[in-house]
């Protein structure tokens, strides 16, 4: 086993590589399209462009979409999802979150839409989220009803040869073989790839110290942020928290979310975590339980 160099994944608990042969270099997430995620249900259901449902019949009082996002969280796909359908993000049910930086297929579920909202789905028009399929079944979808996700990730910009890479990629393949499989680490999904700290903020909501949960989400700065970032966080931990929102990016939600409660209800701490959605507020537990 070689040990990793990068200090994020030591952070995160990831210390070792379980393979000695190299890498073979390269990016991904050139762009949107080179990483897709497509979710996989326990009875083989697929959600992709042209979605695979095992067993499917159309009948059942639940709404299942095939929602396809580009680029935005799941948090932000299924709220957009809801304001088109009229109804509170609340009524939607996810199995689980799907990554923001690629182009990711999933199902959500929802209860009792007549087919008039129906039909505002489908002539939807987003650039960031769209409907893969409408079906109906008789139950809702719920996370213990996930299996995995299907990958199709492309590599660019290899500088290896083609002989050295094929060698690269046997030797890889032949150790995974003889271990038997990979082991499933939680990373950079679970814990954050810029900021890796979701399981520190899960960590002091157990513990019931809201304030220091709602300072490592706004007021610590990582060294791969954006300078606006960073300078927004600046002026929040010296309590300027009007400054703060002003310069905060409107990509930040969460933390627009906490300063915008602070500015209203200052050193509400408890008040202003309540007011993440819940899908959020579940992940930094979870991340402190994976951790």
């Amino acid at each position: 086993m070689r040990p990793t160099k990068d200090l994020i994944e030591r952070v995160m608990g990831m210390d070792v590589f379980l393979t000695d042969t190299l890498g073979i270099g390269g990016t991904i997430r050139d762009r949107l399209e080179d990483f897709i995620v497509e979710e996989i249900q326990i009875d083989g259901s697929i959600a992709c462009k042209v979605p695979i449902v095992e067993g499917y019949k159309d009948i059942g009082d639940y709404l299942w979409i095939v929602l396809g996002k580009r680029g935005i969280d799941t948090e932000t796909a299924v709220s957009r999802l809801a304001r088109v359908l009229g109804i509170s993000r609340d009524y939607l049910q996810v199995a689980g979150l799907k990554d923001s930086r690629a182009v990711t297929y999933q199902f959500v579920s929802c209860h009792g839409i007549d087919e008039s909202r129906v039909k505002a789905l489908m002539s939807l028009t987003d650039n960031k989220i769209f409907i893969g399929a409408i079906l109906r079944r008789p139950f809702p979808i719920r996370p213990g009803l996930l299996f995995g996700n299907r990958f199709t990730i492309v590599i660019r910009n290899i500088k290896l040869d083609e002989e050295e890479l094929i060698v690269r990629v046997k030797g890889f393949l032949n150790e995974i073989r003889e271990y038997g499989g990979l082991p499933a680490f939680y990373g950079h999904q679970r814990f954050g790839t810029i900021r890796p700290n979701t399981h520190i903020i899960g960590y002091y909501i157990i513990k019931r110290n809201f304030r220091k949960a709602v300072e490592e989400l706004v007021n610590t700065v990582y060294p791969n942020e954006s300078d606006m970032a960073k300078e927004a966080r600046e002026r929040a931990s010296e309590g300027d928290i009007k400054a703060a929102l002003e310069l905060m990016p409107k990509s930040l939600k969460h933390e627009r979310i906490v300063l915008s409660h602070l500015l209203r209800r200052p050193n509400d701490f408890i008040g202003a975590i309540r007011r993440l959605p819940l899908t959020t507020k579940r992940l930094f537990v979870q991340s402190y339980q994976s951790y």
